[in-house]
């Protein structure tokens, strides 16, 4: 194994709608039950994370809120009540992502590297210079230069090959110019890095998954799997129209799932003890949604109610999916799937849609 400790960067956080507790950043929790590989973060990116969580949650409470009071006044719910709107308004955010944090640092093993050991007068040269990660257009980028030079001390201070997880250019130009640190675009990419070693296990799940038709126990286990699970994505169409749209209602239906990259897959964790391969392999999901929608026509700032449609068809939501398998290597249709997790949990898709107009309506 090439590295031996493993940070990121706040847009890979982001990239993953800051999603702790599920999905790719989940699969994090491997390292606080091995000794091979550190996990780290910058004081920096965990504050810019608290931040942005703390925004996301406070956004999520105004959109609740507004639901329980639509839920109110047209009573829906006999729970809805004025004073349970005002508890929730009162929620205390700080205590929610703080709690939210503690536990993913106590699964993950996670350790916080202090900017104390940072060499100002250094970064100072790099922002006059424009040294990465300063840049013509990002002069500005002071936390990221406290973050990486931190990130870079600790690597060095304690002989580590620090495996970076960021998408940002700068980020990646400092880690070219760094013995220490070597810098990956995504999540997948890092931590298939980590077992890059394990071809054969990686070639038998392409195998599997580009001759996905000889294995049909194996793919009713993952369809069911998925069926089990897909409540807890969210679904939504986006409506582009002549009118402004209005969402009434909206009914997906898991169908079938398809593999159309299976060189795509990415093995992300194994688990020697328990004989536990995760991997990440992108897929399309169907969905057969049921929907329906009012459209308005805005007349001197009155809404006009021009008509309604409905849709009733099948799409599909490109996604990854992330699997857990016990794999029998003497009979595949036999191999276990212990548990399937999706990399994205909000899915959506583009469609146009007008309202309907009968040939007898009277214009």
């Amino acid at each position: 194994m090439d590295f031996n400790a493993i940070t990121l960067d706040t847009c890979a956080l982001e990239n993953q709608n800051f999603n702790l507790e599920n999905g790719l950043l989940a699969r994090f929790e491997q390292f606080s039950k091995t000794k091979n590989v550190v996990f780290i973060m910058s004081e920096i990116v965990l504050k810019e994370m608290i931040s942005h969580i703390e925004e996301d949650t406070k956004a999520s409470i105004s959109k609740y809120i507004d639901a329980m009071k639509k839920g109110l006044f047209y009573k829906i719910d006999e729970e809805i009540t004025e004073e349970k709107i005002k508890t929730i308004k009162k929620t205390d955010v700080k205590a929610i992502v703080k709690r939210r944090i503690k536990r993913f640092v106590e699964k993950t093993g996670l350790q916080i590297i202090s900017t104390d050991s940072i060499d100002i007068q250094k970064i100072i040269e790099n922002y006059f210079n424009k040294t990465p990660p300063f840049s013509k257009k990002k002069k500005d980028e002071f936390p990221d230069a406290l973050a990486l030079q931190s990130l870079e001390n600790w690597a060095k201070e304690n002989n580590k090959r620090l495996l970076v997880i960021s998408d940002d250019k700068d980020w990646q130009a400092y880690c070219q110019n760094s013995d220490a640190m070597v810098c990956v675009k995504s999540i997948e990419d890092a931590l298939s890095s980590l077992y890059k070693d394990e071809d054969f296990a990686k070639q038998s799940l392409i195998d599997i998954f580009a001759h996905y038709d000889k294995y049909e126990c194996l793919m009713n286990s993952i369809c069911e799997k998925i069926m089990n699970s897909s409540d807890r994505l969210s679904i939504n169409l986006d409506i582009s129209s002549r009118y402004e749209a209005e969402e009434e209602y909206l009914e997906p239906e898991f169908i079938d799932v398809y593999f159309p990259k299976p060189t795509g897959v990415e093995i992300i964790e194994i688990n020697e003890t328990k004989k536990v391969l995760t991997f990440s392999i992108p897929v399309d999901l169907m969905f057969h949604i049921e929907s329906g929608y009012t459209f308005y026509t805005d007349s001197e700032g009155d809404y006009i109610d021009v008509g309604h449609n409905t849709i009733s068809d099948e799409f599909y939501f490109p996604n990854n999916l992330i699997i857990s398998i016990n794999l029998n290597d003497k009979n595949i249709n036999k191999s276990e799937i212990i548990s399937i997790d999706f990399k994205n949990y909000s899915l959506s898709h583009s469609t146009v849609l007008d309202p309907y107009f009968p040939d007898y309506y009277d214009y």
